[in-house]
């Protein structure tokens, strides 16, 4: 059961990605746009908006990506479960053992 939560609850947080991506590039397009008011042309501005949402939306990405790799709660189930599934293998063993 575990196992199968702890997928879910991943997969779940790759499905978001998305979501963070769009959200980060939303805010860095925003501040560049802010930026681009000091700049003189308008397409230049236009590059400084853009390369705004790129960044922050490959910087959100990232971290997104970072934090769901290094989620403690994902890591400690893990280790539970692979002491559930030692726990099992011995127990097996000890029966196998002495049939």
């Amino acid at each position: 059961m575990i196992r199968v939560t702890r997928r879910v609850i991943r997969f779940l947080g790759w499905l978001l990605t998305p979501v963070i991506a769009w959200a980060a590039a939303f805010l860095g397009g925003r501040i560049g746009a802010q930026l681009a008011v000091f700049v003189e042309s308008p397409k230049r501005g236009f590059v400084v908006m853009v390369l705004g949402a790129g960044i922050f939306a490959a910087a959100g990405t990232w971290l997104w990506a970072w934090a769901i790799r290094r989620s403690a709660r994902l890591q400690v189930w893990s280790r539970r479960r692979a002491r559930q599934r030692r726990a099992e293998r011995a127990a097996e063993a000890k029966q196998n053992v002495s049939k």
